[in-house]
């Protein structure tokens, strides 16, 4: 191995030398001339900031396999590569003065062109026909593609912060990812649905594309939709086609109706609308949708719930388990039927996890919140990013020999980034979620044979944010609970011990709300008065503590 600073152009390299390594020489200006090491293998040149030129000479090496070029910064032109047939990997990334990509062997296998200086696609790029893995993303001088494109091999094409990229070509292969973020197209080609292959379309941030193609329910295996940031896209085509997408994200976009084929989707697991402003109805989803995300949706009126649910099957699916999450904070203008249906909802899906995980002895909870905000936290919240809600709900258990157990029931966590809060929330606003315990044996003994029990619930709203200053700061503000309630889903797996969820809510209620269905009238009605008067003029109700007595369950 040679590894040096600087070298003379009268250097003559070793015949026998295999691996030339610069690695980090800033200083290194230019190569000597390489031809009598005619063994050598691999070059890495990468950090050679200095470096203007590669001699011709380099075309005779013949054995030349790995050429790395990255973050050579004064390079302007390479020499023909042409005659290098051993050469599989050549790397350019972050050359940003390279403009122009002179002849390459055939046999490459990676090309490296992250933010290279390249102004067209070379045609001798379009005969890489071993080419495997191409990254290309932040070419911001690259301004045209050839009108058609083939791979042969390549899976994924990223073209993501191609600033002044603003057509896409035709494109034929077996691509399973297209990356188009951040680029200036304005419309995708019809021939878009000619790649079967295609799981992953990322179109996020493109702020010129308007529409997309009908070809595009043509790709049976597209899984992943991104459209997040396009804020010209007023128009969604037919989509009952994509029997495989699972997730769909459209946040920001300027649509104002979700075609009703959606429910036909039977993979859709996760649907993002958030701050889609110009939205007003949400069509029924299919009934194995997970997630809805629906943040600040100002003008959504209404939104359909499914037919049917869907029992869970896969509970432990690596990302959701056994989990649903439907979010439609800073929905103002919702109707009042539709937030008695978001309601119902909730609760169907909460017995139906209950139903499809009864495995406990003890009281499964569902929680709801009605919470409102302090005057001194200046209505509305703003949440900055890393903040965080937390919803909690203690359930102190104790039986008649003065036995306790305290178990916290968590809402889900309710964060910055995770929730795209990069508004405030304006309003009072309802949080309901499920818990489910595996009761350790120890517990199970300590309890299954008991005959009263007394429980007390105690409800907790807290923002947790940072301060940045000298020293970051995390500071801890409670928030009001307005309204809560608890319903228990069942106690006991046993027949004999089983109660219905109408029996339970009606013996053992919360003094807050006298039934299920009271709690959720007295939301809906706070919810409608909120849109006529200003949150921080309603009057705390509740301090979100209540103490019921079970018997004989």
């Amino acid at each position: 191995m040679y590894i040096c600073t600087s070298l003379s152009s009268h250097v003559q390299c070793p015949q026998k030398l295999k691996y030339l390594y610069l690695r980090g020489s800033k200083k290194l200006a230019r190569l000597p001339n390489l031809r009598s090491a005619a063994n050598l293998e691999q070059i890495c040149l990468m950090g050679c900031e200095r470096l203007r030129e590669i001699p011709s000479s380099i075309r005779f090496l013949h054995k030349l396999d790995y050429l790395n070029l990255y973050g050579c910064k004064k390079l302007r032109s390479l020499p023909s590569l042409f005659q290098l047939k051993n050469l599989r990997h050549l790397s350019l990334s972050f050359c940003i003065n390279l403009k122009q990509i002179s002849e390459i062997p055939s046999v490459i296998e990676q090309l490296d062109l992250l933010e290279c200086g390249m102004e067209e696609w070379s045609t001798a790029i379009q005969s890489l026909d071993n080419l495997e893995y191409l990254p290309i993303s932040m070419c911001k001088n690259l301004r045209s593609l050839p009108r058609t494109l083939h791979f042969n091999l390549v899976e994924e094409l990223d073209l993501s912060g191609c600033s002044n990229l603003n057509k896409f070509p035709n494109v034929t292969g077996h691509l399973k990812k297209l990356v188009l973020e951040e680029t200036p197209i304005e419309e995708l080609p019809s021939t878009i649905g000619c790649l079967p292959s295609l799981v992953d379309l990322q179109l996020g941030k493109c702020y010129k594309l308007e529409s997309l193609p009908d070809s595009i329910c043509e790709l049976k295996c597209l899984e992943r939709l991104l459209l997040w940031g396009c804020s010209k896209l007023d128009r969604l085509p037919p989509l009952y086609g994509l029997c495989s997408l699972t997730d769909l994200y459209l946040d920001g976009t300027a649509v104002s109706e979700i075609p009703s084929d959606i429910v036909s989707l039977s993979s859709l697991r996760l649907l993002s609308l958030n701050n889609c402003k110009r939205l007003q109805n949400l069509p029924e989803l299919p009934e194995q949708t997970r997630v809805l995300r629906a943040f600040g949706c100002a003008s959504l009126q209404t939104a359909k719930s499914p037919l049917s649910f869907a029992r869970l099957q896969t509970p432990n699916d690596w990302r959701w388990g056994n989990k649903y999450l439907f979010n439609y904070c800073n929905c103002l203008n919702l109707d009042h039927e539709t937030l008695g249906s978001i309601m119902a909802n909730a609760r169907l899906r909460i017995e139906e996890m209950a139903i499809a995980s009864n495995m406990s002895v003890l009281p499964e909870v569902s929680g709801g919140f009605l919470v409102g905000f302090p005057r001194k936290f200046e209505v509305p919240l703003a949440m900055n990013k890393d903040d965080m809600l937390l919803l909690t709900c203690r359930c102190r258990l104790k039986n008649a020999d003065g036995n306790e157990r305290l178990l916290p029931f968590v809402a889900p966590e309710i964060r910055h980034d995770s929730m795209h809060l990069d508004s405030v929330i304006q309003a009072d606003h309802v949080f309901l979620w499920h818990n489910h315990y595996y009761i350790e044996s120890c517990l199970i003994q300590k309890y299954s044979d008991v005959n009263e029990l007394s429980i007390e619930f105690e409800f907790k709203a807290e923002h947790y944010g940072y301060t940045v200053g000298d020293a970051m700061q995390l500071n801890v503000v409670k928030l009001k609970v307005k309204r809560c309630g608890v319903h228990l889903m069942y106690t006991s797996k046993d027949e004999e011990y089983q109660c219905s969820p109408s029996i339970i809510q009606t013996k053992h209620s919360l003094h807050y709300a006298a039934t299920d269905s009271d709690f959720m009238q007295e939301v809906i009605g706070t919810a409608d008065t909120s849109k006529k008067r200003s949150s921080n003029q309603a009057n705390i109700i509740a301090d979100g503590r209540s103490d019921k007595r079970m018997k004989e369950f």
